[in-house]
């Protein structure tokens, strides 16, 4: 888990030499938690100027739930560190909302045409996002956000789309 922190880390600091910027979508579970706790213990991750984080998927809870990714990598991340210091922005699906339909469409508008870096976990049924295996949303290729009902707990979820995930130059 250190080494790739070092080597997303380095990947960033690449992308923001390049063009100024850079694109991560970031992921849940329990594999990627590794990761957000190496970030959390390296100063370097908290230096980081014009990064914007998005999300694979999320839960359809509030974001103070357990099972909200976003909610969960904040609690990592920043526990010991101040997020207001932070320079760099976290882009949120609004999931707990009751018009889950207005958060799929303002978030599919947030999402930049290409991503830089996609980090991505598997699930123990093979699922990455929330995208399940032989889900409808695995052949969704005009949309980039989608409403999908889940075999698990919780079952309402926001999503990305094989779409988006295409335009990902490095993933992880």
């Amino acid at each position: 888990a250190e080494e790739l922190a070092d080597d997303i880390l380095s990947l960033i600091n690449k992308f923001l030499e390049r063009k100024n910027s850079c694109n991560i979508f970031l992921t849940g579970g329990r594999a990627a938690k590794e990761l957000y706790l190496c970030w959390s213990k390296n100063t370097k991750f908290y230096d980081l100027k014009n990064v914007n984080f998005y999300f694979g998927d999320e839960r359809c809870v509030n974001k103070t739930d357990p099972e909200s990714n976003y909610g969960s990598i904040i609690k990592l991340l920043f526990e010991k560190n101040n997020i207001k210091n932070f320079q760099s922005s976290f882009i949120r699906m609004k999931a707990e909302r009751q018009d889950i339909h207005k958060s799929v469409i303002e978030y599919s508008k947030l999402i930049p045409d290409t991503i830089d870096i996609l980090l991505l976990g598997v699930g123990e049924d093979g699922h990455i996002a929330s995208l399940f295996p032989n889900s409808f949303a695995l052949d969704e290729n005009s949309k980039k956000v989608l409403q999908i009902t889940g075999p698990k707990y919780p079952f309402k979820r926001l999503t990305i789309t094989p779409r988006v995930i295409k335009t990902a130059k490095h993933i992880y």
